[in-house]
Protein backbone atom coordinates (compact mmCIF):
# COMPACT_ATOMS: atom_id res chain seq x y z
CA UNK A 1 0.00 0.00 0.00
CA UNK A 2 1.12 3.28 -0.81
CA UNK A 3 1.44 6.89 0.86
CA UNK A 4 -1.39 8.09 -0.41
CA UNK A 5 -3.50 5.18 -0.25
CA UNK A 6 -3.19 5.00 3.78
CA UNK A 7 -3.68 9.09 3.59
CA UNK A 8 -6.80 8.27 2.09
CA UNK A 9 -8.44 5.32 4.15
CA UNK A 10 -7.01 7.42 7.26
CA UNK A 11 -8.78 10.89 6.28
CA UNK A 12 -12.11 8.84 5.22
CA UNK A 13 -11.97 7.30 8.59
CA UNK A 14 -11.78 10.43 10.18
CA UNK A 15 -14.41 12.07 8.34
CA UNK A 16 -16.43 8.78 8.73
CA UNK A 17 -16.19 8.95 12.69
CA UNK A 18 -16.52 12.58 12.58
CA UNK A 19 -20.09 12.04 10.93
CA UNK A 20 -21.13 9.16 13.41
CA UNK A 21 -20.61 11.18 16.14
CA UNK A 22 -22.82 14.04 14.47
CA UNK A 23 -25.50 11.42 14.00
CA UNK A 24 -25.41 10.79 17.55
CA UNK A 25 -24.15 6.86 17.09
CA UNK A 26 -22.96 5.02 20.15
CA UNK A 27 -19.05 5.95 21.04
CA UNK A 28 -16.42 3.51 20.28
CA UNK A 29 -15.95 0.87 22.36
CA UNK A 30 -19.88 1.32 23.23
CA UNK A 31 -21.70 -0.50 20.62
CA UNK A 32 -20.67 1.77 17.55
CA UNK A 33 -19.92 -0.77 15.03
CA UNK A 34 -22.34 -2.87 15.59
CA UNK A 35 -25.06 0.35 15.80
CA UNK A 36 -23.29 1.34 12.28
CA UNK A 37 -23.29 -2.24 10.43
CA UNK A 38 -27.02 -2.10 11.24
CA UNK A 39 -27.27 1.09 10.07
CA UNK A 40 -25.95 0.12 6.47
CA UNK A 41 -26.78 -3.50 6.46
CA UNK A 42 -23.25 -4.25 5.98
CA UNK A 43 -21.27 -7.30 7.77
CA UNK A 44 -19.15 -5.81 11.21
CA UNK A 45 -16.13 -7.00 10.10
CA UNK A 46 -16.70 -4.37 7.02
CA UNK A 47 -17.52 -1.38 8.73
CA UNK A 48 -15.00 -2.27 11.12
CA UNK A 49 -12.21 -1.89 8.70
CA UNK A 50 -13.75 1.39 7.26
CA UNK A 51 -13.76 2.78 11.08
CA UNK A 52 -10.08 1.58 11.73
CA UNK A 53 -8.77 3.06 8.42
CA UNK A 54 -7.82 -0.29 7.59
CA UNK A 55 -10.30 -0.63 4.49
CA UNK A 56 -12.67 1.71 2.05
CA UNK A 57 -16.04 1.13 0.80
CA UNK A 58 -16.43 0.54 -2.87
CA UNK A 59 -18.39 2.96 -5.50
CA UNK A 60 -21.98 1.37 -4.09
CA UNK A 61 -20.83 1.85 -0.33
CA UNK A 62 -19.83 4.97 -0.67
CA UNK A 63 -22.76 6.66 -2.71
CA UNK A 64 -24.81 4.73 0.11
CA UNK A 65 -22.98 7.08 3.17
CA UNK A 66 -23.32 9.72 0.87
CA UNK A 67 -26.79 8.96 1.42
CA UNK A 68 -27.02 8.55 4.53
CA UNK A 69 -25.07 11.11 6.10
CA UNK A 70 -25.94 13.95 3.18
CA UNK A 71 -22.69 14.56 1.89
CA UNK A 72 -20.81 14.49 -1.40
CA UNK A 73 -18.10 11.72 -2.54
CA UNK A 74 -15.71 14.88 -2.31
CA UNK A 75 -16.50 15.64 1.18
CA UNK A 76 -16.29 12.19 2.36
CA UNK A 77 -12.55 11.18 0.62
CA UNK A 78 -11.18 14.56 2.07
CA UNK A 79 -11.02 16.30 -0.95
CA UNK A 80 -13.21 19.02 0.47
CA UNK A 81 -14.55 19.88 4.11
CA UNK A 82 -17.56 18.38 5.35
CA UNK A 83 -20.10 20.85 5.83
CA UNK A 84 -21.21 21.37 9.33
CA UNK A 85 -25.33 21.10 8.36
CA UNK A 86 -26.34 18.54 6.20
CA UNK A 87 -27.84 19.02 3.07
CA UNK A 88 -31.21 21.55 2.88
CA UNK A 89 -33.82 18.68 3.71
CA UNK A 90 -36.20 20.61 0.70
CA UNK A 91 -33.17 20.04 -1.29
CA UNK A 92 -32.94 16.06 -0.90
CA UNK A 93 -34.82 13.29 -2.27
CA UNK A 94 -35.50 10.16 0.04
CA UNK A 95 -35.17 7.02 -1.40
CA UNK A 96 -34.84 3.36 -0.34
CA UNK A 97 -31.65 2.00 -1.36
CA UNK A 98 -31.73 -1.82 -2.21
CA UNK A 99 -29.60 -4.18 -2.14
CA UNK A 100 -28.90 -8.02 -1.84
CA UNK A 101 -27.66 -7.58 1.97
CA UNK A 102 -30.39 -5.45 2.50
CA UNK A 103 -32.31 -1.87 1.98
CA UNK A 104 -31.45 1.38 3.07
CA UNK A 105 -33.61 4.96 3.96
CA UNK A 106 -31.38 7.12 2.37
CA UNK A 107 -31.59 11.25 1.87
CA UNK A 108 -29.99 12.18 -1.09
CA UNK A 109 -28.91 15.43 -2.89
CA UNK A 110 -31.49 16.65 -5.45
CA UNK A 111 -28.91 18.46 -7.81
CA UNK A 112 -27.71 14.23 -7.63
CA UNK A 113 -30.89 13.41 -9.69
CA UNK A 114 -31.29 12.21 -13.10
CA UNK A 115 -34.98 14.09 -12.91
CA UNK A 116 -36.18 16.98 -11.58
CA UNK A 117 -39.66 16.29 -9.89
CA UNK A 118 -40.52 12.53 -7.62
CA UNK A 119 -43.80 12.24 -6.71
CA UNK A 120 -43.95 8.54 -5.65
CA UNK A 121 -41.61 6.27 -3.50
CA UNK A 122 -38.40 5.74 -5.13
CA UNK A 123 -36.05 3.12 -5.32
CA UNK A 124 -32.26 2.66 -6.68
CA UNK A 125 -30.60 -0.37 -7.11
CA UNK A 126 -26.66 -1.22 -8.61
CA UNK A 127 -26.91 -3.18 -11.73
CA UNK A 128 -23.59 -6.02 -11.27
CA UNK A 129 -23.90 -8.43 -14.08
CA UNK A 130 -24.03 -7.38 -17.92
CA UNK A 131 -27.66 -9.02 -18.68
CA UNK A 132 -28.25 -5.67 -19.47
CA UNK A 133 -25.76 -4.24 -21.18
CA UNK A 134 -27.18 -1.69 -24.15
CA UNK A 135 -29.73 -0.36 -21.58
CA UNK A 136 -28.04 -0.18 -18.50
CA UNK A 137 -24.37 -1.20 -17.68
CA UNK A 138 -22.88 -2.97 -14.88
CA UNK A 139 -22.48 0.01 -11.65
CA UNK A 140 -24.98 2.23 -13.48
CA UNK A 141 -27.97 3.11 -10.47
CA UNK A 142 -31.24 2.63 -11.63
CA UNK A 143 -33.84 4.56 -10.27
CA UNK A 144 -37.28 2.82 -9.94
CA UNK A 145 -40.89 3.97 -8.96
CA UNK A 146 -42.07 1.55 -6.00
CA UNK A 147 -45.66 2.77 -6.68
CA UNK A 148 -46.11 1.44 -10.51
CA UNK A 149 -46.08 -2.54 -10.71
CA UNK A 150 -48.13 -2.75 -13.19
CA UNK A 151 -46.91 -4.72 -15.92
CA UNK A 152 -46.44 -2.54 -18.79
CA UNK A 153 -45.43 -4.66 -21.84
CA UNK A 154 -42.03 -3.65 -23.04
CA UNK A 155 -40.78 -1.08 -19.71
CA UNK A 156 -37.91 -2.22 -17.65
CA UNK A 157 -38.67 -3.31 -13.78
CA UNK A 158 -36.48 -4.08 -11.13
CA UNK A 159 -37.30 -7.72 -9.87
CA UNK A 160 -36.30 -9.86 -7.09
CA UNK A 161 -36.58 -13.75 -7.04
CA UNK A 162 -35.08 -16.29 -4.24
CA UNK A 163 -34.16 -13.52 -2.56
CA UNK A 164 -31.80 -11.70 -5.39
CA UNK A 165 -32.61 -8.55 -7.27
CA UNK A 166 -32.34 -8.33 -10.97
CA UNK A 167 -33.26 -5.96 -14.07
CA UNK A 168 -35.39 -7.35 -16.92
CA UNK A 169 -37.60 -6.24 -19.48
CA UNK A 170 -40.82 -7.54 -19.36
CA UNK A 171 -42.97 -8.05 -22.59
CA UNK A 172 -46.80 -9.52 -22.54
CA UNK A 173 -47.48 -12.61 -25.20
CA UNK A 174 -50.01 -13.37 -27.50
CA UNK A 175 -50.40 -16.73 -24.75
CA UNK A 176 -50.44 -14.49 -21.88
CA UNK A 177 -47.32 -15.72 -20.07
CA UNK A 178 -44.47 -13.05 -19.74
CA UNK A 179 -41.07 -12.90 -21.27
CA UNK A 180 -38.30 -11.99 -19.02
CA UNK A 181 -35.85 -10.09 -21.16
CA UNK A 182 -31.78 -9.47 -20.59
CA UNK A 183 -31.19 -6.68 -23.12
CA UNK A 184 -27.82 -8.29 -23.61
CA UNK A 185 -28.73 -11.01 -26.44
CA UNK A 186 -25.64 -13.19 -24.93
CA UNK A 187 -28.35 -14.07 -21.96
CA UNK A 188 -30.83 -15.87 -22.73
CA UNK A 189 -34.38 -14.93 -22.05
CA UNK A 190 -37.05 -16.94 -20.08
CA UNK A 191 -40.97 -16.81 -19.31
CA UNK A 192 -43.26 -16.53 -16.35
CA UNK A 193 -46.66 -17.42 -15.82
CA UNK A 194 -48.30 -14.20 -14.60
CA UNK A 195 -50.04 -16.03 -11.65
CA UNK A 196 -46.39 -16.28 -10.43
CA UNK A 197 -45.49 -12.18 -11.09
CA UNK A 198 -46.92 -10.48 -8.23
CA UNK A 199 -46.10 -7.21 -6.21
CA UNK A 200 -43.65 -7.67 -3.45
CA UNK A 201 -45.97 -7.55 -0.57
CA UNK A 202 -47.51 -10.77 -1.74
CA UNK A 203 -45.24 -12.97 -3.18
CA UNK A 204 -44.15 -16.06 -1.80
CA UNK A 205 -40.86 -17.69 -2.20
CA UNK A 206 -41.32 -19.33 -5.72
CA UNK A 207 -42.70 -16.55 -6.92
CA UNK A 208 -41.07 -13.11 -8.89
CA UNK A 209 -41.65 -9.74 -7.12
CA UNK A 210 -41.77 -7.01 -8.79
CA UNK A 211 -40.24 -4.02 -6.93
CA UNK A 212 -41.05 -1.44 -9.55
CA UNK A 213 -41.18 0.39 -12.81
CA UNK A 214 -37.43 2.17 -13.80
CA UNK A 215 -37.84 5.32 -14.74
CA UNK A 216 -34.22 6.69 -14.92
CA UNK A 217 -30.48 5.66 -15.20
CA UNK A 218 -27.50 7.24 -13.64
CA UNK A 219 -23.80 6.39 -15.25
CA UNK A 220 -20.93 6.77 -12.49
CA UNK A 221 -18.50 6.25 -15.37
CA UNK A 222 -19.78 8.89 -17.58
CA UNK A 223 -17.13 11.60 -18.05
Amino acid sequence: MNVLQTNTRQVFAQNLSDLLDRHGLPASNHGRVKAFAALVNRPVSTVHRWIAGKGMPDLEDLFLLCGIFGCSMDEMLGRFPIKQESFDKNQTTKATYYSDNGNVEIEIPSSFMPFTEVAHPLGIYRLAGKEMSGYAEPNDRVFFDLSDTQVRSGSVYVLRFAGKLAVRRLRIRIDQLIDVLCENPRYPSEQVDPQHLKVADEATDTDVAILGRVIAKLNFDQP
